[in-house]
Formats: C-alpha cells, sequence, structure tokens
C-alpha cells in the first residue's frame, strides 16, 4: 500500500525525496502505533479490545 500511495502523491507535490520519505515516515507510523495499540489492549483488558477494536476497523470503511 505505501508504494501505491506514493506513487500516486509524487506527482502532486514534485516527485521530490521529501515527499518519499513523507509517506514512508506516515506508514512507519501508522504501524508503530498499530503495534503499540494491540499490545496495550490485549495485555490490559483482553475483552474490551474487541469491544473498542471491531469499531476501529469497522470505522475504516
Amino acid at each position: 500500500m505505501e508504494p501505491l500511495v506514493a506513487r500516486m502523491v509524487l506527482p502532486l507535490y514534485g516527485g521530490s525525496f521529501h515527499v518519499w520519505s513523507t509517506t514512508l515516515t506516515f506508514f512507519q507510523g501508522i504501524l508503530f502505533f498499530g503495534y503499540l495499540y494491540c499490545h496495550i489492549f490485549a495485555n490490559a483488558w483482553r475483552m474490551a479490545s474487541g469491544a473498542v477494536g471491531a469499531p476501529l476497523v469497522g470505522s475504516h470503511w
């Protein structure tokens, strides 16, 4: 997904290195916070993670 989005965004913003770096940083940050979310909710509230996670995933679509 990351290369696809970067390929679509590069022509709009001039195709510079900074656009690629920003895209890479954004997707790596989203991945990190996704792992952090799973780690916190899996260890702290096993039952609550499904109640909170399902609407979060559903809101994506």
